[in-house]
């Protein structure tokens, strides 16, 4: 079953109307003519991607966070709440894993002191 004119003219202003703000997205498209004359249009996503710049801004955000953490409740204190979630359930100790006082993190906590205090 071929498809008429207007049901690509059809198909491919629909998908470009739904992707107005992407216009490599306009190429994506697809439409079916179903036996019963029900016609289903279908635009095309891409698949996500996860870039390095990306992926290196989350873990720099990551650890502005817990320096931010470390210098406003200071790092005795810090230490000690960690230490209570390293006997908890699994989650708790992966979260206490994460949120480890590392250098980095010390490193920023003492800066945000410094701006801070």
């Amino acid at each position: 079953m071929s498809r008429p004119d207007w049901l690509v003219e059809i198909s491919n202003s629909y998908c470009a109307g739904r992707n107005l703000l992407a216009d490599r997205f306009a190429n994506a498209r697809r439409s079916d003519a179903v036996e019963d004359g029900v016609i289903v249009l279908n635009c095309e996503r891409p698949a996500a991607e996860i870039t390095v710049k990306g992926f290196a801004v989350l873990v720099l955000a990551f650890l502005i966070f817990k320096g931010l953490v470390i210098a406003h409740l200071g790092l005795e204190t810090y230490a000690a709440s960690i230490q209570k979630l390293e006997y908890g359930s699994f989650l708790e100790q992966a979260g206490a894993f994460l949120m480890r006082p590392d250098a980095a993190s010390q490193t920023i906590a003492g800066l945000f002191g410094s701006v801070a205090g």
